[in-house]
């Protein structure tokens, strides 16, 4: 074989590697991007009970004082529902899944670059 024509078939493997190691790369930043907005909700969601709660529901004067107060009851008892998302519906989303997957994605990508 020609050397030209060997370092033809290194370089075009070597490009091909870098464009696949691109795409992995690209896909686990968005995935990292998704997964940290799901976190962020999930703690959002969390405080929801207490932000309610201290919404000043008490100063709220006549006829519509029962109401508001029953309408209080129901979203605090739905709020305190913790919200767990899952991804596939096998893989709950949560900090801890996070850690994994990034760190399974580091290690396939060093792997392979």
């Amino acid at each position: 074989m020609n050397v030209d024509f060997r370092i033809r078939i290194l370089f075009r493997c070597v490009n091909e590697t870098q464009r696949i190691c691109f795409f992995i790369f690209s896909g686990q930043i968005l995935m990292n991007v998704f997964v940290i907005s799901v976190l962020m909700i999930q703690m959002v969601a969390s405080l929801l009970p207490t932000a309610i709660f201290n919404s000043g529901w008490q100063y709220t004067g006549g006829k519509a004082t029962v109401r508001v107060r029953r309408l209080l009851v129901v979203a605090i008892t739905l709020a305190q529902r913790p919200v767990i998302m899952r991804s596939f519906y096998i893989v709950e989303l949560s900090y801890q899944s996070f850690v994994s997957i990034v760190k399974l994605s580091y290690s396939v990508f060093s792997i392979l670059y």
